[in-house]
């Protein structure tokens, strides 16, 4: 629920919500800037994730919601599995023909050691529960087969780069 400043909590994972401030007119003097940005911003970080693995390896994408991640990767020749605990979402990879898997990811990655050649986390650690934090991240070096790699991306927002004066 959100208070009268457009600022609470989620209900699922208790990470924090706001309300999007309206768009205005950007650089360019048009609506929209901010959109386009944001979508350059999500193309920049695919592209780091995947510089860390070799075309053609098998990569877990932790949290995968609704597959656009693994559909990038897939299409780029990389074998991709997804994991994410939101039914919803599992759904609409599901539906994109993605292989997914609906369940929580830590008992995920503990029963999958060593089976992939990497793992991809993006705009998910946020959402673990920090008492859990630290045996995710253990998990997720459990699972890369030898020469693997983990990436952990986190969103950031601009807000949050400066002290709040109120």
């Amino acid at each position: 629920m959100l208070t009268a400043r457009g600022v609470g909590l989620c209900r699922r994972c208790n990470a924090c919500v706001w309300r999007m401030p309206a768009l205005r007119l950007g650089r360019r003097g048009r609506i929209g800037d901010e959109m386009d940005n944001y979508y350059e911003r999500a193309k920049a970080i695919r592209t780091k994730h995947l510089k860390y693995f070799p075309q053609g390896c098998k990569i877990l994408d932790v949290g995968c919601a609704e597959g656009t991640l693994m559909k990038y990767m897939a299409e780029r020749g990389y074998s991709v599995f997804g994991v994410d605990n939101d039914q919803r979402q599992i759904q609409a990879a599901a539906d994109a023909n993605m292989p997914v898997s609906n369940e929580d990811a830590i008992s995920f990655l503990r029963r999958h050691t060593k089976t992939y050649d990497g793992i991809v986390c993006s705009h998910v650690i946020e959402h673990i529960p920090v008492d859990h934090t630290e045996a995710f991240v253990e998990s997720c070096y459990d699972i890369p087969l030898a020469g693997g790699a983990v990436t952990i991306s986190k969103a950031v927002h601009p807000s949050r780069n400066r002290v709040n004066s109120s």
